[in-house]
């Protein structure tokens, strides 16, 4: 799996709403816990599907900022194409061979569900 043009899949989506709604008195918990849509363990399959990924993708950008020792890292997902770009500062400090050293293991190791991986340097 090659780190810098393509790596490994995951599904890309948009946070959703998160319901932030607190019940202070007893009747209200009770009722609360008869209507699963109130109860936040019954959230959209779907908002939990892209929250996942979500944390899947910070927890990715993590680990490789760690990993190549940067300060500063973000990423874009090109939703059209389901190409995820990862954004680290130094990167054009490595060549190709110890970016992919460093990185496919960890490319791997996360599974996500996206076409192709694209390791680029921190542009700010």
């Amino acid at each position: 799996m090659k780190p810098n043009p393509s790596a490994s899949p995951n599904r890309n989506g948009q946070q959703g709403a998160k319901q932030s709604g607190q019940e202070s008195d007893q009747q209200s918990e009770k009722q609360s816990a008869h209507h699963p849509a109130h109860h936040p363990a019954h959230q959209n399959p779907q908002e939990d599907e892209i929250t996942a990924f979500q944390q899947d993708v910070a927890y990715l950008v993590n680990v490789l900022k760690e990993s190549f020792e940067s300060d500063h890292a973000s990423y874009h997902l090109d939703e059209q194409n389901d190409i995820l770009f990862v954004e680290l500062e130094g990167l054009d400090e490595y060549t190709e061979e110890e970016i992919a050293e460093i990185a496919e293991p960890i490319l791997e190791e996360l599974d996500l569900d996206v076409e192709e991986i694209h390791l680029v340097p921190y542009s700010g």
